[in-house]
């Protein structure tokens, strides 16, 4: 759906527009999440997928990290910035 841009199957499918509050069809797989955050604070739980029934896909499988790269371009230092795993 997302990919056909069929936005009102997508209410539909998530309960409608007076779903609120109502169990959803598909929902977000979540873990708890081990270690601290930036706060030095206990993690909460970390969505890494979406459920369905009892089926869960995992759709965060890669964790990015922006960063500053140095390099040399024709002997010049440059600094841009990459993304790495």
């Amino acid at each position: 759906m997302a990919d056909t841009d069929d936005w009102a199957s997508y209410v539909c499918l998530m309960g409608g527009i007076q779903g609120v509050g109502q169990p959803r069809l598909i929902g977000l797989a979540k873990k708890w999440g081990d270690g601290l955050n930036r706060y030095d604070e206990p993690r909460d739980y970390q969505v890494f997928g979406v459920e369905v029934d009892v089926t869960t896909v995992a759709t965060w499988i890669h964790t990015w990290r922006i960063q500053q790269a140095q390099g040399r371009v024709n002997g010049v230092i440059v600094n841009t910035l990459g993304l790495s795993r």
